[in-house]
């Protein structure tokens, strides 16, 4: 590179020379001096052919920023009595200079603004440098601008650079001073808040193209391409290796193995670990380590070295020694100027090691010292987002799910306002992991694609992207979706790692889970060998090996292989006892030995085991967090360990015991949500209303930029205590709630009138325990149909709902499961007339009314009114009262939905819907009732229901009821679409029944189809239309299990009504309108087939009656 030196002397004035001494000349290459000590006084320089005499300290200084970084600077010195001539070449070392006498104006604004820059007077350098812009010209004004820069990020202003460097870039047009401005212009947007790094990449691709004009073989420009290279390695890898390769050579080329290179090393790590390659990784950082050390950098320069060998080390599986680095990077970190804040990363880093060998207590510490730091000194930065992501993600790891989501909602309302890539991509997966372990698998899965379309955009290949893509596999199993294509994909990504990678264990154990799962216990054995190999050398003893561990177990259960499986289990359940105690981790070891004590016949162990394993996820249910829903779906994941508990004591004939275990699972979520509705007058429900209002304000200021940092810290503050109280408040409501506490078999029993029963299921993989509760005594049998087959013989029955089957073909197999559930009480069940079922699993689905009696030759609805019940916790049914003395409103759409006037919506939901012309006459008779309020087809809007439910004391839907089986909270009663709107749209969902209607503690009738089915959780039953009007408020409903027929629905429930208003109470009105319809001598045959709903079983046009059960014993009524 060449410049007119005539023309830059020209733009400098004269002035009298002075002696330019040395002050400071440190060497930046490794086992190489200084080509300058300090007391050299500079004589002059060869430049262009031409001798340039240094006149001040300024000349130098502008020197080293417009010449030396494109080409060395042949120094005249004299240096102890002697004249030498020194070569100087950039990156060589750092100098400071220093005139003896200043014998102008801007050889002493210069002096006075390098004194102030060195004190950190950061006021007075700003004085200075406006100053030194104002009245320097030429290249000398050029030089202060890029001066100016690198003090406002020395003075840690990154904003206020990037502001700078954006303002002033017009004025620096000198290829070498530009590029340099440009390299600083990238380093404060990289440090700065906004954190853009594709506006930096601009700056670093714009000043590479300068040099590669002006000095192409120069250290700067290898520098700057280092830089590029690492940005670059984010969505390009391999052209980034190449380009930081090549960097690194020429690097090398210019200055040997000058300190710059230890920079380019870390890049390079940078540029490997996007690429995977971890030992190459691994490799750079420690040569950019050596660097550090052996030039004696900052401590804040070998701490940045430090940290990212310590986190390639903990991905290589090399925990000891990372954690050895990680705290010497902390160290170093404290020792330094840095503002204290710098030190947060460093925290989550040593936390992370930590996390990953399973120690979770020693990982809590480090984030909860991270999060403390930050929240007294950057609340608003990145790495705290990072720490409330790890803290959080570490209490999920301990069970506690309710404390980590507060966690995991505060990283990424924090996280997201900075990073849209990797960073926000790992706290999305740590919400959708919690979600997954509340069973909410719609939620996860969406939450698991979000994710994964960053992850193919920044890097697809990394092993966060193939743990997303394993995740995904195993929610899309559990759904009964193709999971295949996820497993292959993330195994193509493991596979690219060394076989001694223990980050490999991992993918292995999980994919031997899927194995097992899919019935292949062999195979999945041959998968947990390796995976256990890799942990016990890497890290024997921690969380990771019990999963792997538990695995083998239970492989080696299914093979017979009981005393390996017990030795196995064994270190599985000490690990978790020890680091995870209380959780449903550690329930689930429990349950495997004592699966494990039972198949080699200590059945008293088992029963311990397998009780205590039950109790311990009770305890682990309730720091679930979420709604009453999120809490169901957790339970249903672990349903089997409750199922084994009810039939161990069974076995031990201990009918009490096994009843309360049953009563103490069944239903739960579904329970506590229940009353939780119907008691809102709890002091302690409104104040965790009040709790979660106030967090939520609170979590707003917090977040809210336009608040001073003190006023934000306070709030964040308030929302942590908040959230602690309200957890304590969760903890009081699940003692006061009764689906909470322990069963009171004897104070239930009392309540039980003469002739009145209670009659519950339990099911399991391998019998079907019936129990029978009178006022007087408890009975217990075991009857031998598992779960499977009684699923399969209900389905077969279900296939016979048409009235062109015969009705004696439905009796001979009704009559089988009669004699097979019923059978064993059947001299008790003549002295009841009341029956409230319990039912579990497949018997959700079992018209329970329809059950022929063969012996007697009648369905079991004949002798006994028939109440159905989620165990003696909602047994029982609270009369709402004769229907003569109530206000009813009653709400009906007889138009087909995609042809009701008006209608714009399109929804599938909606689609291939008929009419149902037997809905006008329902609806218009019970108008005719006293007290009732007509909403009739366009009448018949969400925001009218919504509105007119204040006035009522009981509902009547008479609609079509569509089930979304993708996503069951989006199943809906099709009402008339009204202004459009989500409140107002004509589609009532289960989410906004149970989450937004406040429904009046009366009877609601679902006169559609399937209102009683839904997605089942095991344990819980189905999530139904019925259960959300119960949660919603009401005290009893009536639904249907299959789609109606509405001619016949609309005769039952004419009948229903008549019997309420002669006061008759709703279990046996609808007892005596469906054993009418069903001795009814009208035939069924007529133009109004149309049913309620779709997806169910469509009925021949046969010339019947409505003898049939498809008619009349669809329905059932629900008491709360």
């Amino acid at each position: 590179m060449r410049v007119n030196l005539a023309v830059w002397l020209a733009l400098i004035p004269t002035l009298a020379l002075a002696e330019v001494r040395v002050e400071r000349a440190e060497s930046l290459v490794r086992e190489a001096p200084a080509p300058l000590e300090a007391g050299d006084v500079l004589l002059g320089y060869r430049y262009a052919d031409q001798h340039v005499a240094i006149a001040s300290a300024l000349d130098v200084r502008i020197a080293q920023a417009m010449i030396l970084p494109g080409t060395s600077l042949e120094l005249e010195i004299r240096r102890g009595g002697k004249t030498l001539a020194v070569t100087w070449s950039f990156g060589e070392a750092v100098v400071d200079v220093r005139a003896d006498a200043e014998s102008s104006p801007m050889a002493s604004l210069d002096q006075a603004w390098v004194d102030a820059i060195a004190a950190k007077d950061w006021p007075a350098a700003l004085q200075l440098r406006d100053e030194a812009m104002a009245s320097w010209q030429g290249v000398a004004g050029e030089f202060a601008r890029l001066r100016g820069a690198k003090a406002l990020f020395e003075a840690r202003d990154f904003a206020g650079c990037v502001a700078f460097t954006d303002a002033q870039m017009a004025h620096v047009l000198q290829p070498l001073l530009r590029a340099q401005l440009l390299e600083q212009r990238n380093h404060c947007i990289a440090w700065s808040d906004s954190g853009d790094w594709q506006l930096g990449a601009a700056a670093l691709d714009q000043a590479s193209e300068l040099l590669t004009q002006a000095a192409p073989d120069s250290l700067l420009k290898a520098r700057i391409d280092a830089l590029r290279a690492q940005i670059l390695s984010f969505s390009d890898g391999p052209k980034a290796r190449a380009q930081i390769e090549a960097a690194i050579a020429i690097g090398m080329a210019s200055c040997g193995r000058c300190e710059a290179i230890g920079v380019m090393f870390q890049q390079a790590g940078d540029v490997y670990s996007n690429l995977n390659a971890y030992h190459e990784a691994e490799q750079a950082y420690r040569e950019s380590v050596v660097y550090a050390r052996a030039l004696q950098a900052e401590p804040d320069s070998l701490a940045s070295r430090l940290r990212p060998l310590a986190r390639t080390l903990r991905v290589l599986g090399h925990y000891d020694e990372a954690w050895e680095v990680a705290s010497e990077a902390l160290a170093a970190m404290r020792t330094s100027t840095m503002p204290e804040s710098a030190q947060i990363p460093f925290l989550n880093g040593l936390g992370a090691i930590a996390a990953n060998r399973g120690d979770f207590r020693r990982a809590a510490e480090q984030f909860r010292a991270a999060l403390a730091l930050g929240s007294r000194t950057a609340p608003d930065s990145p790495d705290l987002g990072n720490a409330h992501a790890n803290y959080g993600w570490t209490l999920m790891q301990l069970g506690d799910l309710l404390a980590a989501e507060v966690e995991l909602r505060q990283a990424q309302a924090v996280v997201s306002r900075y990073d849209t890539g990797i960073n926000l991509a790992v706290v999305l997966g740590m919400l959708a992991d919690l979600e997954m372990r509340r069973g909410n698998d719609e939620q996860a899965l969406a939450i698991l694609d979000d994710i994964s379309a960053i992850h193919e955009r920044v890097n697809a290949d990394s092993l966060d992207h193939a743990t997303m893509l394993i995740q995904r596999a195993t929610l899309l199993e559990r759904m009964g979706r193709d999971a295949e294509p996820s497993w292959q994909r993330a195994l193509q990504i493991v596979d690219q790692q060394p076989v001694d990678n223990v980050l490999r264990a991992e993918p292995l154990t999980e994919r031997a889970y899927a194995l097992l799962r899919s019935g292949d216990p062999e195979a999945a054995l041959a998968g947990f060998g390796p995976a256990a190999a890799l942990l016990q050398q890497h890290v024997p003893d921690s969380l990771a090996q019990a999963r792997t561990l538990h695995g083998m177990a239970l492989a080696r259960l299914a093979l017979g292989q009981l005393d390996q499986a017990s030795q196995a289990e064994a270190q599985a359940l000490a690990i978790r006892a020890r680091d995870v105690p209380q959780s449903a981790t550690h329930a689930e070891s429990l349950h495997a030995s004592g699966k494990i004590a039972a198949a080699r016949g200590d059945q008293a162990t088992a029963r311990a085991q397998l009780c205590q394993a039950s109790e311990i996820l009770d305890a682990a249910s309730l720091r679930v967090g979420g709604d009453s829903l999120a809490q169901a779906r957790f339970r249903s994941l672990y349903a089997t360990i409750y199922r084994d508990c009810v039939q161990a004591q069974a076995h031990a004939q201990q009918p009490e015991l096994a009843f309360a275990a049953l009563e103490r699972f069944r239903a739960r979520g579904y329970r506590a949500a229940l009353e939780a509705s119907h008691f809102q007058d709890r002091p302690t429900l409104e104040a965790i209303a009040l709790s979660h209002d106030e967090e939520e304000q609170a979590t707003t200021r917090a977040n809210d930029p336009t608040l001073p940092p003190e006023i934000r810290r306070e709030a964040r503050q308030q929302a942590a205590q908040i959230g602690a109280r309200r957890a304590e408040l969760l903890s009081q409501l699940s003692r006061e709630l009764p689906a909470a506490r322990a069963i009171d078999l004897a104070s239930y029993q009392r309540q039980l009138q003469a002739g009145e029963g209670l009659l519950s299921f339990a099911t399991s993989e391998h019998e079907t325990i019936v129990f029978l509760l009178t006022a007087k005594r408890l009975q217990m049998v075991s009857v031998d149909i598992s779960a499977t087959a009684l699923r399969e013989a209900v389905e077969d029955l279900r296939k016979l709902l048409s009235p062109a089957t015969a009705e004696q073909d439905w009796q001979a197999r009704a009559a089988v499961l009669y004699r097979q559930l019923l059978g064993p009480f059947s001299v008790e069940l003549t002295s009841l007339q009341t029956l409230r079922i319990a039912p579990d699993g497949p018997l959700h689905r079992l018209p329970f009314a329809a059950l022929w009696n063969a012996d007697q030759q009648r369905y079991l609805l004949a002798t006994h009114q028939l109440i159905m019940a989620d165990g003696i916790g909602t047994a029982r049914a609270s009369d709402p009262g004769a229907d003569h003395e109530r206000r009813l409103l009653a709400v009906g759409i007889s138009l087909p939905p995609d042809g009701s006037p008006g209608t714009a919506d399109q929804s599938s939901l909606r689609q291939g819907l008929s009419a149902l012309p037997a809905v006008r006459a329902e609806i218009n008779a019970l108008a005719a009732r006293a007290g009732t309020r007509r909403l009739l087809d366009a009448e018949a809007t969400e925001a009218r229901v919504r509105q007119d439910l204040a006035e009522a004391d009981d509902l009547h839907f008479a609609v079509h009821a569509v089930l979304d089986p993708a996503h069951e909270m989006a199943s809906a009663l099709l009402l008339h679409p009204g202004s459009g709107e989500a409140r107002d749209d004509g589609l009532l969902t289960l989410r906004e029944i149970i989450a937004e209607l406040r429904v009046p503690p009366g009877l609601v009738v679902l006169s559609a189809c399937e209102t009683a089915e839904g997605r089942e959780l095991d344990g819980e039953g189905p999530l139904s239309f019925a259960r959300a009007f119960s949660i919603a408020g009401a005290s009893a409903t009536v639904a249907s299990l299959w789609p109606v027929n509405d001619r016949a629905t609309a005769q039952l429930m004419t009948r229903f009504y008549r019997y309420r208003d002669r006061g008759i109470q709703p279990a046996e009105a609808l007892r005596q309108a469906m054993l009418a319809l069903a001795n009814a001598k009208q035939p069924a045959k007529g133009p109004d087939q149309a049913q309620r709903g779709v997806g169910g079983l469509s009925p021949q046009v046969t010339v019947l009656t409505h003898h049939h059960p498809y008619y009349w014993a669809s329905f059932q009524i629900w008491g709360s």
